[in-house]
């Protein structure tokens, strides 16, 4: 989300000599996040990653495998209704609040992450030791999320930037986007607090198991981490439904993928996912109060 409101930001009007501290900042931090991540990666790579596998069995596979045909089919199907100007036309109808239905929507992957939890927990294998919570301190991880989510947000914008000006058409924003500025505008504070608590609390819990602690560590035994890192973080991207985002998602996904891998720790990637998320709701909450349009 926060990626369309930062390339409609940058057509704000601004002097010669704002423009160009502006260029040059944000060059900055796009090398410095170019940098952190580039050394990331070669520390991965010469120390190997720290993602467990061996907890992970056949039925796994078959689990994983299945729900990420599911979820393909489900983005096929939403892209081709969006292109379509159907979007609702294959989703039944229901009579139910806004906030109802953002709550299901929630719910939608955070099912499946909980049977698959139950499943572990039946097996008798250690959520702590297989999603590695316990690897790191839980007063440090917020301050590395957060670092590293700055470091990664400018190759976002560009990713963003890129795709608005190759495919202006497609510059529509997500559903949630459109829901959570006109709840705003309209001082709905109910819709603007499940789509908090959904963004920053249920999403993060629930992708990133699913994602990076479920898929990614089954493909990883599978075929290899970095196949398995590209796999899970293009279906990532492609999930959301949304071609403008597309990019950028990915290599948000890529990054996650990356601090699971270096820190062993699942709570890396949620934190980060939290930190990303409630960055996009406050500056959607701000940006209008500063004449800034989404």
């Amino acid at each position: 989300m926060i990626l369309a409101a930062i390339q409609k930001a940058t057509q704000l009007p601004l002097s010669e000599q704002q423009l160009a501290l502006a260029n040059l900042i944000g060059a900055l931090m796009l090398v410095a996040g170019m940098t952190v991540y580039a050394r990331l990666f070669r520390r991965v790579g010469e120390n190997g990653g720290r993602v467990r596998t061996d907890h992970l069995q056949l039925p796994d596979l078959f689990i994983a495998i299945s729900l990420i045909v599911g979820l393909t089919l489900l983005a096929i199907l939403a892209f081709t209704s969006v292109a379509n100007g159907a979007e609702d036309a294959a989703l039944p109808k229901f009579e139910m609040t806004m906030v109802q239905r953002l709550i299901s929507g929630s719910m939608f992957l955070f099912i499946p992450a909980a049977g698959i939890c139950m499943f572990f927990v039946a097996r008798r294998i250690s959520l702590r030791e297989a999603l590695g919570l316990g690897r790191m301190s839980l007063g440090k991880i917020p301050f590395i999320a957060a670092g590293l989510i700055l470091a990664v947000l400018p190759l976002l914008a560009l990713a963003n930037v890129m795709m608005a000006k190759f495919f202006p058409s497609h510059a529509d924003p997500q559903e949630l986007v459109k829901i959570y500025k006109g709840a705003v505008d309209a001082g709905q504070y109910k819709i603007i607090g499940a789509i908090i608590f959904s963004a920053t609390v249920m999403a993060p819990l629930a992708e990133e198991f699913l994602f990076r602690g479920y898929f990614y560590p089954v493909l990883k035994r599978l075929v290899g981490p970095l196949p398995s890192a590209v796999f899970v973080s293009v279906l990532f991207g492609v999930v959301h439904g949304n071609l403008l985002t597309l990019p950028g998602l990915v290599l948000l996904a890529f990054a996650l993928t990356l601090a699971y891998e270096w820190s062993g720790s699942l709570l890396v990637p949620i934190c980060m996912h939290a930190v990303f998320n409630s960055i996009t709701l406050f500056f959607m909450w701000v940006a209008p109060r500063y004449g800034i349009e989404l």
